[in-house]
């Protein structure tokens, strides 16, 4: 009894340093053929609620802002539930001088309303809702979470979107999708999270069973999609065989 009280001690333990201590995964992309060399962050799953509040997002800003990227990418879930109380953890943002981009994920259709965008309107987040921006010659074009489809399917809402054919297009979705999916878009990187690359040991191993994609780089057909493990946690504040995770992606000419 005694031991095993230790060994779920010691778990627990390296289960919160593992959230605690976010780790910087660089994914270098070569000859996109930009005008010149870019470096944007791309985050997702933050997950605030009662235990993770502003103190963890300034943490998560203070990393951003020491990377000095040209943009950021958030593939949302920024909250675990809707409580307007807890859009007052995202004021940090307005720090950051560089724009800063969200989709919508899943856990936006969790709490006793639906998320009302307006309530972001006093950090600097800009959401992307089935549609795209231009940042200089990239095209940034983000999607809802399927959740929000109302019976669409992933060809419906990428029409929607307006993707036009430009020097390099990035899609941010929260949910990943198999790149064939969008073998008729001019997509050439598709960055999205959610999976939390199972968050524990052993559902680490058995995620990709229930998800298009787990974690980390795919290449198909020229196009390339990147799954991050996410920054946050569910749940439990603890993590056993994954990392809390920022993407700093460096777009090569």
């Amino acid at each position: 009894g005694f031991v095993m009280m230790i060994v779920v001690g010691v778990y627990l333990l390296i289960g919160f340093y593992l959230w605690m201590t976010t780790k910087t995964t660089t994914l270098v992309l070569e000859d996109t053929w930009l005008s010149r060399d870019y470096t944007f962050v791309f985050v997702s799953d933050f997950h605030v609620q009662a235990l993770r509040h502003e103190l963890y997002v300034q943490k998560i800003v203070n990393k951003i802002q020491g990377l000095n990227p040209d943009f950021v990418l958030i593939g949302w879930d920024l909250l675990d539930r809707v409580k307007p109380e807890y859009i007052e953890a995202f004021l940090p943002f307005n720090q950051l001088d560089m724009p800063v981009y969200a989709t919508l994920g899943n856990h936006e259709k969790i709490g006793k309303m639906s998320l009302d965008i307006s309530l972001f309107e006093k950090t600097n987040i800009k959401f992307l809702r089935n549609q795209k921006v231009f940042f200089e010659d990239i095209q940034l074009v983000g999607i809802d979470d399927k959740s929000f489809w109302s019976g669409k399917n992933l060809g419906d809402v990428l029409d929607e979107s307006d993707i036009q054919d430009a020097l390099y297009t990035i899609l941010i979705s929260h949910q990943p999708y198999k790149l064939s999916l969008m073998e008729n878009y001019p997509i050439d990187l598709q960055l999205a999270g959610h999976t939390h690359r199972g968050q524990f040991v052993p559902l680490s191993w058995i995620i990709g069973l229930f998800n298009d994609y787990a974690y980390g780089r795919y290449d198909e057909n020229g196009k390339i999609a990147f799954v991050s493990q996410w920054v946050g946690t569910w749940w439990a504040p603890i993590r056993i065989g994954t990392q809390s995770e920022l993407v700093l992606v460096e777009l090569k000419k």
